[in-house]
């Protein structure tokens, strides 16, 4: 089963959720809590793919099993930026 967990701040800091199925649009996720505001998660199982915008669509940035203290070590353009999330494997 995929899961992952994300936070708002980096080095797994702030709010966070966990994740173990595609969230098209994070604004109606928990209020919005998540919505352009990821800064560092962690991967358990899976690949998943981030998105820039909601229903999948924007720029994706596929990520796989990790911790990931910094998401915009990966790319500068993802920090604070990202609408959906896809579960892209299992």
């Amino acid at each position: 089963m995929a899961r992952m967990q994300v936070w708002d701040d980096a080095n797994f800091g702030g709010n966070s959720i966990v994740l173990e199925t595609s969230i098209a649009n994070l604004a109606e996720l928990s209020n919005g809590l998540m919505n352009d505001k990821i800064s560092s998660f962690k991967v358990e199982n899976g690949e998943w793919v981030l998105w820039s915008d909601a229903n999948f669509s924007g720029i994706g940035l596929i990520v796989g099993p990790g911790e990931y203290q910094f998401i915009g070590d990966l790319d500068s353009r993802f920090n604070d930026i990202v609408s959906s999330i896809q579960v892209r494997f299992q």
